[in-house]
């Protein structure tokens, strides 16, 4: 039987609490103990997705006079040890059965060897004892634009693996931009498609339906893995996604976690859930609620305890696009993507997908690397952010305009609490888009729509200030904000209308900074990697701009009913093939 886990043994990118552990009742000289975000092997998840609750592991290596412990970790008690074995390795293979072990969620195992010397491992994997066993062949759609340094080391590490070679996937490389010299690319069981830059949902878009309609489809191609291409990470995790879907007891959406590439062991994200504001209890703990959420801690790993809450099999609205897996029959079933050019475009797929009984988990052990959202720069990319957020409140028939219209508010709020007027701006253009119907989403220029979006954020540029401040704040990463202060920010809005002198001046060095960290009546500096962005306090242009959103919301308010259910009615052509075919030029 094919391992389903392999633990890595020899990291890339080294970190605490990512491989191994501080070891546990060690008596010997010398000590492994596998175990942290990749190495840890989560139980649970096995046991709800596949049914297995008898497990395998097997070691191969040299390890003299050694001792094997296995660990059962369980959230807020001591690990237990719940096997052993004393061996003597010189390159022999030692396997240990667990056997009914009945996991509960958020338990973990890990495996400690001792010796009296050396430890040198080649292998080490565990089997989850599944009954089910489906056909899983996998397309690999990667989309990529101006990124080619990135993206050929990624695809070179992949053709180089493990996993290509046994599990023979098919690649799909889907090319928005520009790649100056492809000699690289692969030509064994590889697809390059150049097209037009119709941002990522174009790019992964134009994959699915060649995977699913196009060149790929008589390939025997059973489930599709969607990829950015500014990421790093290790095939083996593409190969624990595929045993989830071989021994799945139903079909389902496979997920990765997100680290950050500039701090290894920061845990971004595992799966995600969307709460809209209409849906959020009335108390102080429901504003972290809104928007975009995720149950298991933010922030360095080792810190925060989050590999507690991998593990528990819990089921997400969506899992982001920078790894996710889906079946080719879910495609099938619900239909293509909506061309929403970039951002949200998983979020609207992965909710289709659950409300149609595919559920979406992100597993213990299923990570990678991604560039960190907060050093992005601060663009027009803010304009899609919000029209299509908007595109996906209408897709439920459960909304109304007025609820609509309390979320394109919390927008525009969460802006202008940030003194962030280009954005401001952008949402009421984005609103404004949105309300033109359906039609704004069929093939245009986006070249010229991007123009026009940075036209609107030149006006609200401004110099760096030149003035004395009376008081200097620079924003603590990872600080924390009592509730009841977020509160008072959110229901006087940071008091962005008021009039009143700016005397401090607060800095942070994060595009995604929040805005209950910002102090009253305080002018923001962003620093990154771009530069120094500028951000002035003027309560004048806040309430200019706060008459025009109210001005359009209320010219199109007797119409906003309508207007979703046209947006609902052109689901059936947006996400039909015979429209991906048209809007990527794809040839038949």
């Amino acid at each position: 039987m094919m391992a389903d886990f392999h633990c890595i043994l020899d990291p890339a990118i080294d970190g605490k609490m990512l491989y191994q552990e501080d070891p546990l009742e060690s008596t010997y000289p010398v000590h492994l103990h596998l175990g942290g975000l990749y190495n840890s092997f989560y139980p649970y998840d096995w046991l709800k997705i596949t049914g297995a609750a008898s497990f395998r592991i097997k070691i191969r290596g040299t390890a003299e006079e050694a001792k094997v412990s296995i660990f059962l970790h369980t959230p807020d008690a001591l690990p237990q040890l719940i096997k052993q074995l004393d061996v003597s390795l010189t390159h022999e293979e030692v396997e240990l059965e667990l056997d009914e072990l009945s996991p509960i969620p958020g338990q973990r195992l890990t495996c400690q060897i001792e010796s009296v010397s050396a430890i040198e491992l080649e292998a080490v994997s565990w089997t989850a004892m599944a009954s089910n066993d489906n056909k899983v062949k996998l397309g690999i759609v990667i989309c990529t634009y101006d990124n080619e340094k990135r993206v050929r080391k990624n695809i070179e590490q992949l053709v180089a693996s493990e996993t290509w070679e046994k599990e023979k996937p098919i690649l799909i490389l889907v090319n928005n931009g520009t790649i100056e010299d492809d000699s690289w690319f692969p030509q064994e069981r590889s697809y390059k498609i150049d097209q037009k830059n119709l941002g990522g949902s174009g790019g992964f878009g134009r994959g699915i339906y060649e995977v699913v309609y196009g060149q790929a489809k008589d390939l025997g191609i059973t489930h599709i893995l969607l990829m950015d291409d500014d990421v790093q990470f290790y095939p083996e995790t593409i190969g624990r996604a595929i045993a989830f879907h071989r021994k799945a007891r139903k079909p389902v959406v496979i997920g990765g976690s997100m680290l950050k590439l500039d701090d290894p062991t920061w845990l971004h994200e595992a799966g995600a859930n969307v709460t809209w504001v209409h849906e959020a209890r009335a108390n102080l703990r429901s504003i972290r609620k809104i928007g975009i959420s995720t149950e298991v801690p933010v922030g360095p790993i080792e810190k925060t305890g989050a590999l507690d809450f991998l593990g528990r099999a819990a089921q997400y609205d969506y899992n982001a696009w920078w790894f996710c897996s889906f079946p080719v029959d879910a495609v099938k079933a619900i239909g293509m993507p909506l061309p929403l050019f970039i951002h949200g475009d998983d979020i609207e797929y992965g909710t289709r997908l659950k409300a149609n009984g595919f559920p979406t988990y992100c597993p213990g052990g299923i990570s990678l690397w991604h560039e960190s959202f907060e050093n992005k720069h601060l663009t027009w990319i803010r304009y899609f952010d919000i029209r299509n957020a908007l595109i996906r409140f209408s897709m439920d028939k459960s909304k109304t305009g007025k609820q609509l219209i309390v979320e394109i508010n919390r927008k525009f709020s969460g802006f202008m609490m940030k003194n962030d007027y280009g954005a401001c701006a952008l949402a009421i253009e984005a609103y404004r888009d949105f309300c033109s119907g359906p039609e704004t989403l069929e093939p245009n220029d986006f070249s010229h729509q991007i123009g026009r979006l940075n036209e609107i954020l030149a006006e609200y540029t401004m110099p760096l200030p030149t003035r004395n401040y009376r008081k200097s704040i620079t924003d603590t990463p990872g600080r924390q904000t009592s509730l009841w202060i977020k509160f008072l920010k959110y229901i006087t809005a940071n008091m962005a209308y008021r009039r009143g002198r700016t005397q401090t001046l607060w800095t942070t060095k994060s595009t995604r900074y929040a805005w209950w960290n910002v102090p009253f009546y305080a002018d923001i500096i962003v620093e990154n990697m771009g530069g120094e962005i500028f951000f002035p306090r003027d309560h004048k242009i806040a309430r200019e701009l706060r008459a025009t959103l109210r001005g359009v919301t209320h010219n199109h308010g007797d119409r906003l009913d309508s207007i979703m259910e046209d947006w609902r009615n052109s689901m059936p052509l947006f996400s039909s093939p015979g429209f991906w075919e048209t809007y990527c030029k794809a040839p038949k």
